[in-house]
């Protein structure tokens, strides 16, 4: 009996019609829609997939979104509890904002100080110490920043290039009289009360403390007095000027003394950028034939005003056109940037500088380049 393969009839012999159509019937089961008799796929993983990409879209709006677009940045710290920030003077946003990262007042250093510069308290940081609350809005902070803290501690500013007097005058006003001018002024009159503390002043002998009360603003405390105040100066110069090499001046025979001297008339006579210069230029007058510094500066300092041409050729020990060589004190209270200039000058063949009317300066190798130079500026 003939044997059938399957779903399709044959024979042992098939005839040529049989294998045309064994044919046809192949082509047609091969080309067969089998999708509504297939098993359905599920879609369960496509769902799944799904809602993971939305979940990692949320988190990223929640991490991301906030530091993006300003929103919430507020630290760990909780609500009931305070935070103190201190700023010091020359403190920049970024040195700000990591003290507020430290304390947990805000989430993300770097979006703080964003927005210090965005509201514009970046540049206008005001001195002093903070308190804030665990959850302060960040930008309610940035504006406390910059408006000051109406009830902060008192604070006085020695400019630089003040001397004993302003600094006093300047401390009895911030004090609100807390701190008499006169008292202060006493205190800092025989520097040798202090010498035994500070190795700096070991050769200012019974002189006055002018040239070492630092320049920089310091906070006033209730229980402060002169005497307290002039500790924090005197501390204040030791930090700021323990890492300068005096080993210049000392080569030229000056002592540290002679040295904050030499940069309190460097102070009052330049500008700070040409502070080098111009302490180069004494240096070549202090050891030249003729060794007077001819600075009108230190005359002034002893009558108190622009000084007359008199004035500056009197008899008198602050006069350095009669007198070779520095003041007898320094007269006032140099800047780092000047004491800087005296350990490091300038080194150049100038024996003569010239302030001109417009503020410039003009230096000089010799005499007649020097009356040259006044003479085109006063024509």
């Amino acid at each position: 009996m003939p044997r059938h393969a399957r779903g399709v009839p044959s024979s042992s012999k098939p005839s040529r019609r049989a294998r045309k159509a064994h044919d046809l019937a192949r082509k047609e089961f091969v080309t067969y829609d089998t999708s509504y008799i297939r098993p359905k796929k599920s879609k369960a993983p496509v769902i799944i997939v799904s809602i993971i990409a939305a979940l990692v879209v949320i988190i990223a709006c929640i991490l991301i979104v906030p530091k993006v677009f300003g929103g919430s940045n507020e630290g760990s710290l909780p609500s009931n509890e305070q935070a103190t920030i201190v700023i010091e003077s020359g403190d920049n946003a970024t040195t700000v904002a990591g003290h507020f990262k430290d304390a947990n007042l805000v989430a993300d250093a770097g979006a703080f100080a964003s927005e210090l510069d965005k509201c514009g308290a970046a540049n206008n940081l005001v001195p002093g110490s903070y308190t804030f609350n665990g959850q302060t809005p960040t930008s309610e902070m940035a504006e406390r920043l910059k408006k000051g803290e109406k009830d902060s501690t008192p604070k006085v500013t020695v400019v630089e290039g003040y001397t004993v007097k302003a600094t006093a005058e300047a401390l009895d006003a911030a004090s609100s009289g807390q701190i008499k001018a006169a008292d202060f002024e006493t205190e800092c009159a025989d520097a040798s009360r202090y010498a035994s503390s500070y190795s700096f002043l070991k050769d200012v002998g019974t002189n006055s403390l002018e040239g070492f009360l630092f320049p920089k603003t310091y906070e006033i405390e209730q229980n402060d007095n002169a005497a307290s105040m002039v500790q924090k100066m005197l501390n204040q110069f030791q930090k700021e000027t323990e890492g300068i090499d005096f080993s210049f001046p000392t080569s030229k025979g000056l002592s540290i003394y002679e040295a904050i001297n030499l940069a309190s008339i460097v102070q009052k006579e330049s500008p700070s950028d040409l502070h080098a210069r111009v302490a180069g230029v004494f240096y070549n007058r202090l050891s030249s034939d003729s060794p007077y510094l001819q600075s009108d500066a230190t005359t002034a300092y002893k009558v108190g005003h622009d000084p007359t041409a008199e004035e500056v050729h009197a008899d008198d020990p602050y006069s350095t056109y009669s007198n070779p060589g520095l003041p007898p004190t320094p007269i006032c209270n140099p800047s780092l940037d000047s004491i800087k200039a005296v350990c490091n000058p300038e080194q150049t063949d100038y024996l003569f500088f010239y302030t001109n009317d417009d503020g410039s300066y003009s230096f000089s190798k010799t005499y007649d380049e020097h009356k040259d130079a006044i003479k085109k500026d006063t024509q």
